[in-house]
């Protein structure tokens, strides 16, 4: 976390530091981190809640290696995306096909976010 967003020379600071993601300086101590955030679970892996926030602690949770690799920027949805679905969906002002079109992914994908099959914290 701290390489991202400080070394020029780390592979990936483009898509963090040199966007201007940054982390808490509380987070500068280890165990303030650890304070904060709770100690890693196993085979748990940091991610950002708002992929274009900081990492702090209202915007940081620990997640497998598989749901962070969901939530990537290059994807067209994330976990924030989902929720804002399935709440749209239950207005009742929706399909899964009108959804389809609004989020420009299949109804299928639409379908197993709204019966929770994918994209659950």
């Amino acid at each position: 976390m701290r390489s991202r967003c400080n070394n020029p020379n780390k592979v990936g600071y483009d898509n963090y530091g040199g966007r201007g993601i940054s982390y808490c300086s509380a987070w500068s101590d280890f165990w303030q981190f650890v304070e904060d955030m709770g100690d890693r679970p196993v085979g748990g892996t940091i991610e950002r809640i708002d992929p274009d926030g900081n990492y702090e602690p209202s915007n940081c949770v620990w997640v497998s290696v598989s749901d962070q690799q969901k939530n990537r920027r290059n994807n067209k949805l994330n976990y924030a995306l989902a929720d804002e679905i399935r709440e749209l969906y239950s207005t009742g002002e929706h399909t899964y096909r009108s959804l389809s079109a609004l989020y420009g992914v299949n109804h299928g994908s639409i379908r197993d976010i709204i019966k929770g099959i994918t994209w659950q914290r």
